[in-house]
């Protein structure tokens, strides 16, 4: 989950740049830009796709209507592109690009790892959990020191396991994951994105 979020840092690719995970320049995609969103659907389970919606879902509920997300089966050439992957390293990644003029965000590749093991609902709030936390780099957000909030820089291989035992027991079924009861943000998550999205 960003656990190896591998964005070359500032590398020029025609008029874009690539970003890295870790933003200091407060980079962003323009406020209130209607953010257009490709999720992969072939041989990916719906169920799958279903928790990455849910992320989505649950970041454009913390902008306070900064952005919008519009899902199209179309694959566009700006906005943000989600691809699942069978990877035994890591959890996602994404590569957000900026244009080099307005030093706006004018799309991002997200990938996330469809291939976990555990049982069907530790494999959707996995999915789910990545996916937000890469929707978050996607956004402009880095990683932060702070345990707890899902933009936490892992460091450890022990941190990942922790996160996703802390989360399921907010769970009572696979229907509360990406509701109220467990959006898997923290406060400053939320305040991080606002800031980063002031007007």
């Amino acid at each position: 989950m960003g656990l190896s979020s591998r964005a070359a840092l500032g590398v020029a690719v025609g008029a874009f740049i690539v970003l890295a995970a870790t933003f200091d320049e407060g980079v962003r995609w323009p406020h209130g830009a209607k953010i257009p969103v490709w999720i992969e659907n072939v041989n990916v389970p719906e169920e799958q796709r279903e928790m990455v919606r849910r992320a989505f879902r649950v970041w454009e509920g913390a902008a306070d209507a900064a952005f919008r997300f519009s899902e199209t089966d179309a694959f566009p050439s700006q906005g943000i592109r989600v691809r699942f992957v069978n990877d035994d390293e890591n959890f996602g990644e994404a590569m957000p690009y900026l244009d080099t003029r307005t030093r706006e965000i004018v799309k991002a590749d997200v990938v996330v790892n469809r291939d976990i093991v555990g049982d069907p609902l530790h494999k959707k709030m996995v999915v789910y959990l990545t996916a937000l936390h890469e929707i978050g780099h996607a956004l402009g957000l880095g990683h932060t020191e702070r345990w707890g909030c899902i933009m936490y820089k892992f460091r450890q291989s022990s941190d990942p396991p922790r996160v996703f035992v802390g989360y399921r027991r907010k769970l009572r079924s696979e229907a509360d994951i990406g509701s109220d009861r467990a959006t898997g943000l923290a406060d400053e998550d939320r305040r991080a994105l606002r800031r980063l999205y002031a007007p």
